[in-house]
């Protein structure tokens, strides 16, 4: 799993004005306004093919970005770099020095920290006092905000990176970290196993997914995020693995294959979400320990459509 670079940012942000709302889902929000501002500070060069991805947003003659009703469509890959951002923010309507969080993840060719130092924080610095038409709208929290502090992610540990302004010197995550003390998923022995989503997602199917579509989801994702590699193919992803650990994979997904979903409580997301269903679905039996590893990587890389929002996360309690 080295091969995979991952870097995890959370991010507080709070308002400075009276009231600060959310027109849209805040993931969708901060995707389109972070999004144009990093762009805006690359060369050219490099700008082209922000701004081409970016021209999914483009807004109508005279209507404001952020509140149009095409916001309801969402395209799938609207940055040219693999990044996840995940809202942490329960409701739209936040007070004046209130926290909001978010977490940034980049993956693959953008898990780069100084990419992170400066291009990305500087945009979102920008954002918080930069008064921009684009994003206006009665209570915008763009041009109205503080960045509070920022937390990079050591395994499951967040370090901080800045606090009170301050950059700490000292905090300089590297690609490879997140491996650190991942939880172990053993434990005590279960009759069967739930599989609560966390975050909306999307597969596609409008049946509950099977651990067999969960699986192939996994590689797919995985296989997206291969370094350097032409033959980006689920294929490709087992064959990084040694001999013995490629046979106990497909020995767990031949077992995995006949454990059937029996039950959900999975129920549609609003219509401006993105993803398609959330909830939490059971399991006739225990999950094979090897196949329950590499579903708990599956859910920090996320799985599914409109990752970039921060959907396609799950947790195996």
């Amino acid at each position: 799993m080295r091969d995979f670079n991952l870097l995890r940012y959370l991010i507080v942000l709070r308002p400075n004005a009276p009231l600060a709302w959310f027109a849209n889902h805040p993931s969708v929000e901060l995707s389109v306004t972070l999004g144009h501002a990093v762009a805006e500070r690359l060369p050219t060069s490099q700008a082209r093919l922000w701004y081409k991805r970016l021209a999914a947003w483009e807004k109508a003659e005279g209507e404001p970005l952020l509140t149009r009703d095409r916001m309801k469509k969402f395209p799938e890959h609207p940055w040219p770099v693999d990044v996840s951002i995940i809202s942490h923010m329960t409701r739209r309507t936040y007070g004046q020095g209130e926290p909001l969080l978010f977490e940034l993840k980049l993956m693959g060719e953008a898990a780069d920290h100084g990419f992170f130092l400066e291009v990305i924080m500087p945009a979102l610095e920008g954002l918080g006092f930069e008064k921009d038409v684009r994003w206006h709208y009665p209570n915008t929290l763009w041009g109205n905000y503080d960045i509070d502090a920022v937390y990079a992610a050591r395994g499951l540990r967040w370090e901080p990176l800045v606090a009170e302004g301050q950059l700490n010197l000292d905090c300089y995550p590297s690609p490879n970290q997140w491996l650190e003390q991942l939880p172990d998923t053993g434990g005590p022995p279960r009759s069967v196993d739930v599989l609560q989503w966390i975050t909306p997602f999307d597969l596609e199917s409008d049946e509950p997914p099977s651990l067999v579509t969960i699986t192939g989801a996994f590689l797919t994702r995985m296989a997206a995020l291969l370094p350097g590699r032409a033959d980006r193919t689920p294929e490709a992803v087992l064959a990084m693995l040694d001999e013995e650990d490629r046979m106990a994979f497909h020995a767990a997904l031949d077992f995995a294959g006949r454990i059937p979903v029996t039950g959900s409580s999975l129920t549609p997301v609003p219509p401006q979400h993105p993803g398609r269903w959330e909830g939490r679905q059971t399991f006739a039996t225990v999950i094979p320990e090897p196949l329950r590893s590499y579903l708990n990587l599956a859910s920090i890389f996320q799985i599914g459509r409109y990752t970039h929002f921060g959907c396609g996360i799950f947790t195996i309690p």
